[in-house]
């Protein structure tokens, strides 16, 4: 009973890193457009700094909320593991973005 209960509680802290670029659209907008006169080359480097802080600190944001506000447990495997795969899907949600809307839109 209780490994379905920690499940309940794991499952939402997964499926969280969702929410973090969309959450960042409206930093992303006012940095498109304050980079629109630069070159196309320093605009790249201006977007991948901005793609790895909104990575790092959206993980850490999730990661404090749901520690504190889900009661779950700290510093154990599950909550390192999921840490870590939201290090890796947070920016892989936007290469997903761009592919689907480039193929299908």
């Amino acid at each position: 009973m209780e490994k379905r209960t920690t499940t309940k509680k794991y499952l939402p802290y997964f499926f969280s890193y969702l929410l973090v670029y969309p959450c960042s659209f409206p930093l992303v907008v006012i940095i498109g457009l304050a980079t629109a006169s630069l070159s196309e080359s320093k605009a790249n480097v201006v977007s991948y700094i901005v793609c790895a802080l909104v990575t790092i600190v959206g993980a850490i944001i999730l990661n404090l909320y749901f520690k504190n506000f889900m009661e779950l447990k700290k510093n154990n495997k599950q909550t390192w593991s999921i840490f870590i795969t939201h290090l890796i899907l947070i920016p892989l949600t936007v290469i997903i973005y761009y592919w689907v809307t480039w193929n299908f839109f």
